[in-house]
């Protein structure tokens, strides 16, 4: 495997193990302290109408409900969770080091004066 395929796979296994840790922590806080868990049908919903041109609302919750919006919802939630990005350009391009030498610009920034 290639190491830029090797850092792919390495951020997906994280993004998975990183969304079932807050998935698990979601179900500790809502038993131990009875605090719910986030309402990932509202994000369904915010996701349905931005095709429909609406992007902003007062409140979410008095928005028109969408069909699948739960559907939708977990689908970004996990999609969002294990995806591996955002990764830097540098690792993209396949450079090792991350950083330039003294006084060159990082990240297409000018070098200060």
């Amino acid at each position: 495997m290639s190491e830029g395929g090797a850092f792919l796979f390495a951020a997906f296994v994280i993004g998975v193990g990183a969304t079932l840790v807050m998935g698990f922590w979601a179900i500790f806080l809502r038993r131990a302290f009875g605090i719910p868990p986030l309402d990932y049908p509202l994000v369904g919903r915010r996701l349905g109408h931005m095709p429909r041109g609406r992007f902003a609302h007062d409140r979410i919750v008095a928005a028109t409900p969408i069909r699948w919006e739960r559907m939708i919802g977990w689908i970004a939630h996990y999609a969002l969770g294990v995806r591996p990005d955002p990764v830097p350009k540098e690792v993209r391009q396949g450079e090792r080091h991350l950083a330039g030498r003294a006084g060159e610009p990082l990240h297409g920034l000018p070098a200060q004066q």
